[in-house]
């Protein structure tokens, strides 16, 4: 993954995030909101991929990869392996 813009990451242990998370439900609502829309909109993109027919999809190596959460290059290399392979 990477960052679409310059960020500050802090780390912290799982009995950490538990003690905020319950010290502080403000926190734990806005992750749940958060966590809920993005589920929510990956959904609708697949669903929206569900009922086209395949052959209606048009991506670039590039679109595919940001689906997927991965490189460009990446798509590329797994999309052409079943073509090395025979």
């Amino acid at each position: 993954m990477e960052a679409l813009a310059p960020c500050v990451l802090c780390l912290m242990s799982r009995a950490d995030v538990q003690t905020l998370l319950l010290r502080d439900p403000c926190i734990a609502l806005r992750i749940t909101e958060v966590l809920g829309r993005c589920l929510r909109e990956a959904e609708q993109r697949l669903v929206g991929f569900a009922v086209k027919a395949l052959r209606e999809v048009r991506l670039t190596h590039e679109q595919l990869a940001d689906l997927v959460g991965t490189h460009r290059e990446t798509a590329t290399k797994v999309l052409n392996d079943p073509r090395t392979a025979g």
